[in-house]
C-alpha cells in the first residue's frame, strides 16, 4: 500500500499521523532554538522550560504512582546546611531549645553519584536559610521554592533511587515540576 492509498482508505489515521508529525516537527524546532534575547522576548525559552518541566513532572508522577505510598508526616525544621560528609550525608544546623545543633541527614530517595559535585552545590548553599523536611534520617532540603534534592538530580550529581522505600520524594518532585509547568514559582504544598 502506498501513501495515496493510505491517505484515501484510512483518512482518520492519515489525519492523526499528520497531526502527530506536525506536533513533533514543531516541538523539534522549539527544542533546538538557542537561548537569546529574541527567543526570550517571544516566550520560546519559557516554552522550552515548561516542556522540560512537563517531561519531568510526568516522570516523577509515574514513579509516585508505582512506588509504595507512605503515611509519614515530615518533621519540618528551619536551619542551615553546613556541608557534606564523606558518606554523602548532609550536615545541617537546626535550632533546638534556643541553640543551634548540628545533625546529619541523608538526601531522601536519591543516590549520590558524584560526591565532589554534591559538595560543590552544597557549598554554594552554605549558611543560606533552608527548610528541612525530615523523614527519620532522610530529608528533603528546600532553598526558597526549589528542593536541593531536585537540583542535585538535574545537575547530574545524583540520580533517583531506583527502588525507593516510599514515594515521598517522588510526590514532592512531581508537585514541584507540575508547579513549574503551570508557571508558578512558589513551593508546592
Amino acid at each position: 500500500m502506498n501513501y495515496e492509498d493510505f491517505k484515501y482508505e484510512h483518512p482518520v489515521f492519515h489525519r492523526l499521523f499528520m497531526a502527530a508529525a506536525t506536533v513533533a516537527a514543531a516541538a523539534a524546532i522549539v527544542a533546538s532554538l538557542p537561548d537569546n534575547p529574541a527567543t526570550r522576548a517571544m516566550g520560546l525559552v519559557e516554552l522550552q522550560d515548561r516542556c522540560s518541566a512537563l517531561r519531568s513532572a510526568l516522570y516523577w508522577s509515574s514513579r509516585a504512582a508505582i512506588n509504595p505510598t507512605s503515611t509519614l508526616v515530615p518533621q519540618i525544621d528551619y536551619g542551615f546546611v553546613l556541608g557534606v560528609d564523606y558518606d554523602a550525608s548532609v550536615i545541617i544546623s537546626v535550632p533546638v531549645n534556643k541553640e543551634f545543633v548540628q545533625r546529619k541527614v541523608r538526601f531522601a530517595d536519591i543516590q549520590v553519584t558524584d560526591l565532589q559535585g554534591v559538595a560543590a552545590l552544597v557549598k554554594e548553599k552554605h549558611q543560606l536559610d533552608a527548610k528541612i523536611e525530615s523523614y527519620g534520617d532522610l530529608a528533603v532540603i528546600w532553598f526558597g521554592d526549589e528542593p536541593l534534592n531536585v537540583e542535585l538530580v538535574t545537575a547530574k550529581v545524583a540520580m533517583p533511587d531506583p527502588n525507593p522505600p516510599t514515594n515521598i520524594v517522588d510526590q514532592i518532585f512531581a508537585a514541584y515540576f507540575w508547579q513549574k509547568v503551570k508557571g508558578k514559582k512558589n513551593e508546592p504544598q
